[in-house]
């Protein structure tokens, strides 16, 4: 979208009036003209996703709510068995809400692996349904713990729609958008919000692409003739540069556009939450994953690992379970699955030496060599668990690990 020519003339035209109008009309306003861009963008899509939205906020808001929640005379449920009646709201909406995701997601790379040229493997996945849906899940689960701030439908929609944070994140939550809202325009907005934009630019159009360059220097454009080993290509040296320049790119453009998407929130008074703090300086892989896409780890986090935490009192298979999700919520397929495995087993073998290190008292890695060693260690496992996306959209899962193994000399 940050592409797109109507999105910069959405920036250069919808704050200025929005700061004109009075208060009580300028939510109302951004959703529409949030709504408006999208719309010319994905507009069947974008349809069905204001309908569920509007269905979810008004079950969790209407006074006839409570009606949903339980069976006996008057609820209108007394016909359901009670292990369903009993369902609250906020929990139907949630899994209605998992369902949608579900459907569009991932239904259709189950399709393709079973039924190849199936219907179902050609159903288009909507604009921005990844950060829609998880937005739209916490609004449901803490509207149903009553932990939100009173608001209005006005409210709801120019968070949930927010053009800037869309389709790139962050995974804002309602309550942080509440809190941080200014409702008086004050000059630093348009500094602070033209200055992050165009740091995102500059990543984005300048560093990331010299970089790629780089990468490609040591990779060539056969990226599966580089996993092979082919050609006289270059040995384990080029490997780990390649590696290493594909991880600093990654974060190059997820930040940016985090960045950019921060930058013009900012034009409108948003102060929205963080998504990176300068995670390639991490010193071990929990620090990592708490400085990475800082809104995605939080929530999976607290509605995710928490509650498994809770339910099996195993911290180890929360963890995996937690970062299985996450590969899968970037994509459903096996690169991605591999890829959470990874990273949840990596962190549930971090906890468990941690746990040693602190019964018995080992201090190594808290001095000035031992963080540096534990960078470089970081690095290198996150780096290396690149290899099992690198081939996500280009070739054989197998040329992962081919590239993977290449990483330590086998050919």
């Amino acid at each position: 979208m940050m592409q797109n020519l109507s999105f910069w003339a959405f920036l250069a035209t919808v704050p200025v009036l929005y700061w004109l109008l009075p208060i009580r009309f300028r939510a109302a306003f951004l959703s529409i003209a949030s709504l408006g861009m999208l719309f010319t963008l994905a507009p069947y899509a974008i349809a069905f996703m204001l309908a569920l939205a509007l269905l979810v906020y008004g079950v969790l808001n209407l006074q006839t709510a409570p009606a949903f929640a339980g069976a006996g005379a008057g609820t209108g449920t007394a016909f359901l068995p009670p292990a369903i009646s009993n369902i609250r709201p906020s929990a139907w909406m949630f899994f209605i809400v998992l369902g949608y995701l579900f459907w569009y997601k991932y239904v259709p790379q189950l399709a393709a692996l079973t039924f190849h040229e199936s219907g179902l493997a050609k159903i288009a996945v909507p604009l921005g349904i990844s950060y829609y849906s998880f937005k739209l899940m916490h609004y449901a689960l803490e509207r149903g713990r009553e932990n939100l701030p009173p608001h209005t439908i006005q409210e709801f929609l120019s968070w949930m729609f927010l053009l800037p944070t869309f389709t790139s994140g962050p995974i804002e939550r309602f309550d942080h958008f509440q809190e941080n809202t200014e409702t008086s325009f004050r000059v630093e907005f348009v500094i602070e919000g033209v200055t992050r934009i165009t740091v995102g630019l500059i990543k984005r159009f300048v560093i990331e692409d010299q970089l790629i360059n780089a990468a490609l220097h040591f990779s060539g454009d056969d990226l599966t003739a580089f996993a092979h080993g082919i050609d006289g290509q270059p040995g384990v040296f080029a490997v780990w540069a390649f590696l290493f320049l594909s991880l600093i790119v990654l974060y190059l453009d997820f930040s940016a556009y985090s960045d950019m998407a921060i930058g013009a929130s900012r034009l409108f008074g948003f102060r929205i939450m963080e998504n990176f703090a300068y995670p390639l300086l991490a010193t071990n892989l929990p620090e990592f994953w708490k400085r990475w896409h800082m809104s995605l780890t939080g929530w999976c986090r607290g509605y995710v690992y928490m509650p498994l935490v809770g339910a099996t009192r195993n911290p180890y298979t929360a963890i995996i379970v937690t970062f299985v999700l996450v590969g899968l919520w970037h994509a459903g397929t096996i690169h991605w699955l591999a890829w959470g495995l990874w990273h949840g087993c990596g962190q549930a073998g971090v906890l468990y030496w941690s746990r040693i290190a602190q019964r018995k008292r080992i201090t190594f890695f808290k001095t000035t060599f031992g963080k540096l060693l534990g960078w470089a260690l970081t690095l290198g496992f996150v780096s290396l668990g690149g290899t099992l996306v690198t081939f996500y959209d280009k070739g054989d899962f197998m040329d992962s690990f081919r590239l993977m193994g290449r990483a330590f000399g086998i050919v």
